[in-house]
């Protein structure tokens, strides 16, 4: 397939999945290695089109992260917001910090499990 064909298929991949619950970065790894591209610049381009889509999602919540960022000296809610989202994120650190090597064999040769 060509890179523009293969690009169009990974870019609607990336739309589909990003805002379900289910692992879009997963998803296009899995489609790279099912493709046959699991090169530096399929990777690049994995990296590049995942960008996009982090600032599609702060486009989408910039008025909730900017009244959180101004909120948090003096509203509480604010701050409520602030540590529900650090006590999401600290555990999952924790674990990908002791799991790392772990999740990189696994994510990695997506397709070694697939048979």
């Amino acid at each position: 397939m060509s890179d523009i064909l293969n690009s169009i298929l990974l870019g609607i991949i990336e739309g589909l999945t990003e805002f379900l619950p289910v692992s879009s970065t997963g998803h296009l790894l899995v489609a790279e290695r099912l493709l046959g591209l699991p090169d530096n610049k399929w990777e690049a381009f994995t990296i590049v089109i995942q960008f996009g889509a982090i600032l599609s999602v702060v486009a989408v919540y910039w008025r909730k992260f900017w009244d959180v960022l101004v909120g948090l000296p003096t509203s509480p809610e604010a701050r409520q917001f602030a540590i529900d989202v650090l006590a999401a994120f600290i555990p999952a650190a924790i674990f990908g910090a002791l799991l790392i090597k772990y999740i990189n064999g696994y994510l990695l040769q997506p397709t070694s499990r697939c048979r």
